[in-house]
């Protein structure tokens, strides 16, 4: 079934995808206003999703004199539905309503367009059962799982005590959006790499850095503490088949404890390749998908006996648009990241009459419990950012100085030899 053209309805208790009674266009076009108010008010406008459809655009015209090679400058918003994509599809389906506008503009439109069928991730559910079994048949490695589950969720938090919030704070998401130039993220590229560091792993280094000045500027004394973070997962990457077209929401959380130190900034580099390699350990181990099969085991008696004393739960299949990714934790995280990469090979975004001048992905976490998600992507050689932050959890002050440090440090670390 087309992403495009569905709807979530409740049958037996259970939520399922159903097609939808009649064809919506949910465009709406808006004059010179500010793209940023309007992406804030669209994360806060509920989607009908029994009526559907699951998403909708809103275009932003303004009146901008005509330049000299006839071109013009105007913004359009999509707002999709978590249960129908992740960052990934997301900027896939992007990539086709761009194709379509440039064929609208260009007078060459098709009969059809194929905006990708939804993937129910069966793959996922598999491999979740093949993890299960091994966890069986490995009782001390699944004492380490657990283990580090329960070390993650008891960490100690410091952010809601340095940085505190009126309890009668506003229940809502804010964003900053920005982007870095070409020459600053194509030396920050060259850096990381030179070092041997991932891309990702060198960017949330430099997060943890600037998180530890933050506190230590706010009265932090300890020498060293553990700092809790999520990474965004792409699950595709363990799929044995090609993932290129399948869409849907196929993504979860990387659990990371790191040893940060409040003299990080003198020992970069060294921090960073740490960082790379538990995170590197975490993805080829499979870790966040055992985390996950080890809630399918149960304990029968009290005692941690692990041969007959470990049952499977009865398999009930879980509601098709909640996957473990989306299912709220405990607040226990100073930020999470969304890091889709290069999306040069996603997003097409120099076509013949339609080019792509800026990007900003975001979500809407007013109702879960992350006080910070930092969403970031290169495309045509720039590094855009978005920080969403839940205002009743993060106060303005903290993030603007998270803003401000971290470019700085970005810029200083794209000048390191």
């Amino acid at each position: 079934m087309d992403v495009l053209h569905m709807c979530i309805r409740k049958e037996n208790d259970h939520y399922w995808f159903y097609k939808m009674d009649e064809e919506k266009i949910p465009l709406q076009v808006l004059k010179n206003q500010s793209p940023e108010s309007v992406f804030g008010k669209e994360t806060h406008t509920c989607i009908d999703s029994a009526t559907g459809p699951l998403w909708r655009a809103t275009y932003i015209t303004s009146d901008e004199t005509l330049k000299e090679n006839n071109t013009f400058s105007s913004n359009i918003l999509f707002t999709f539905h978590h249960a129908i994509v992740d960052g990934y599809t997301a900027i896939n389906i992007c990539n086709n309503f761009v194709k379509v506008l440039n064929d609208v503009i260009g007078g060459n439109v098709q009969k059809l367009y194929d905006f990708g069928q939804l993937n129910d991730g069966h793959e996922t559910e598999e491999l979740i059962m093949q993890r299960t079994e091994y966890l069986k048949m490995n009782p001390e490695y699944c004492t380490k799982i657990r283990g580090i589950e329960s070390k993650f969720e008891n960490v100690n938090l410091l952010l809601t005590e340095y940085f505190p919030v009126s309890k009668d704070a506003e229940k809502k998401t804010k964003y900053i959006h920005g982007e870095l130039n070409e020459e600053i993220t194509s030396n920050l590229i060259k850096v990381f790499k030179s070092k041997g560091i991932s891309f990702h792993a060198g960017i949330c280094s430099v997060f943890n850095w600037v998180l530890m000045d933050i506190l230590i500027e706010k009265g932090l004394t300890n020498d060293e503490i553990e700092l809790p973070t999520k990474h965004a997962l792409n699950l595709r990457r363990y799929w044995k088949k090609s993932s290129s077209g399948q869409l849907g929401s196929h993504a979860l959380f990387i659990r990371l404890l790191s040893k940060t130190d409040k003299n990080v900034g003198d020992n970069f580099w060294e921090y960073a390749k740490e960082f790379n390699k538990e995170l590197k350990s975490v993805i080829e181990n499979m870790q966040e998908i055992d985390l996950i099969a080890v809630k399918n085991l149960k304990y029968t008696s009290v005692e941690r006996q692990y041969d007959d004393s470990l049952k499977l739960l009865e398999k009930v299949p879980p509601p098709p648009i909640t996957p473990p990714s989306l299912i709220p934790h405990p607040h226990k995280t100073f930020y999470g990241t969304s890091n889709i990469g290069d999306i040069s090979s996603i997003l097409k975004g120099q076509r013949d009459n339609v080019s792509i001048k800026f990007l900003s992905c975001g979500t809407s976490i007013r109702n879960t419990t992350s006080n910070m998600i930092i969403f970031f992507q290169t495309l045509q050689g720039r590094l855009g950012y978005c920080m969403a932050y839940s205002a009743y959890l993060v106060t303005d002050d903290y993030a603007n100085s998270f803003e401000e440090k971290l470019i700085k440090k970005l810029k200083f670390i794209s000048n390191s030899k």
